[in-house]
């Protein structure tokens, strides 16, 4: 067998296997997810992605041709079967009114027929899910405590964090999530022709093949770049096609409902991803902040007295034990730790009729308010 054989074949078997996976990814997301591990494996090697991306943007095409139109007048009004009296009108005037010429000769309908029929052969279901595939709409929700890991349609990677909830929406040219609450690290892939945005209440975060993080905090949303660039921009921005800010890998941005911006870079890009893993670490965080990423790991309400919300924390947080680093707060701060389950407090400290009032709100709340 000669080299150019050999090259031949490998090609062909590469691209085999990406028609395989695409089709898996639209036509049987259970066992998509199953095969996560073997896909990143897969498509590690850039001439893998590359076949899958070549493949996915040839269907994209295929099922967006403007349907054929009628030949031109010139060519409807003459018969090839006329006599020497001229030509035989085929059509009146009023019915060939409008037709107008299709854009494609000859030669491109059949390369694209014959780029059609290579799909078809490699993979069979391609047709059948062709128009599915711009109409990929779900939406998925996590409870308190809770953590998934979701395969999308396009082989992209979604880990979601607790208490949280995404919306997903795949059309023809553009994959758009929206993270209503919560967190998620999305690992993207790569699409050139379909950039993936995820878009919170007043920030959007565009990447074309990445990994990062979004979380959603009452007064501001973080953004970390693990791998890759992304860009920020305001919803309606990312609709012009226009980019604000661009963050790279290694970096973190924070933006609020002012359209504030703080990028910084991260010390241990190991730690900043640790949630995934079980474990909440911070910084100089204040503390009104770090019980929001606490409150969606606890399947009992926290209310933190804003006087304390301020205090600067650093440390971690166990997601498997967070009641008792709660209860460790009061050893470290001028706080008080209130069960609603166990009132009176235990250790004796006096309980407030503001405390009462709390509890009597929600019976399983955690109070953390000043001594």
């Amino acid at each position: 067998m000669s080299h150019n054989d050999e090259d031949d074949l490998r090609t062909r078997s590469i691209g085999d296997a990406a028609a395989q996976w695409y089709t898996d990814f639209q036509t049987d997301a259970e066992q998509a997810e199953a095969d996560h591990g073997e896909w990143g494996k897969w498509s590690s090697s850039d001439e893998n992605l590359s076949a899958y991306d070549r493949l996915a943007d040839l269907h994209q095409r295929m099922i967006t041709l403007p349907p054929p139109a009628l030949a031109a007048d010139d060519e409807l009004v003459a018969s090839p079967f006329a006599n020497g009296a001229g030509a035989v009108p085929l059509l009146d005037s009023k019915r060939r009114r409008g037709f107008r010429r299709w854009p494609f000769g000859w030669a491109q309908i059949s390369l694209a027929a014959c780029l059609l029929a290579a799909v078809i052969l490699a993979a069979p279901r391609v047709p059948a899910i062709a128009y599915r595939l711009s109409g990929v709409d779900s939406r998925f929700i996590t409870s308190a405590g809770e953590q998934r890991e979701v395969m999308l349609p396009d082989g992209s990677a979604i880990t979601i964090g607790g208490d949280t909830s995404i919306q997903v929406r795949y059309g023809l040219w553009q994959r758009r999530l929206t993270l209503d609450r919560g967190e998620g690290m999305f690992k993207v892939a790569h699409q050139l022709a379909r950039p993936f945005t995820v878009c919170t209440n007043v920030a959007c975060t565009t990447a074309v093949g990445t990994i990062f993080d979004v979380r959603v905090y009452a007064a501001r949303v973080s953004v970390w770049v693990q791998q890759g660039v992304v860009s920020i921009s305001p919803p309606e921005t990312t609709q012009r096609g226009e980019t604000a800010l661009r963050l790279l890998g290694g970096q973190e941005l924070s933006y609020d409902l002012r359209g504030i911006k703080r990028v910084s870079p991260v010390d241990n890009p190991r730690l900043q991803g640790a949630w995934i893993a079980g474990e909440l670490v911070y910084h100089s965080r204040p503390l009104a902040e770090v019980l929001e990423d606490v409150q969606r790991y606890s399947t009992r309400p926290i209310y933190l007295d804003p006087a304390a919300g301020d205090l600067q924390f650093t440390g971690s947080v166990l997601q498997s034990y967070i009641n008792d680093w709660l209860r460790g707060l009061a050893s470290v701060y001028a706080v008080r730790v209130v069960d609603c389950q166990n009132l009176p407090i235990e250790n004796g400290s006096p309980v407030s009729e503001d405390d009462r009032a709390l509890c009597s709100k929600a019976s399983n709340r955690i109070l953390i308010r000043p001594r």
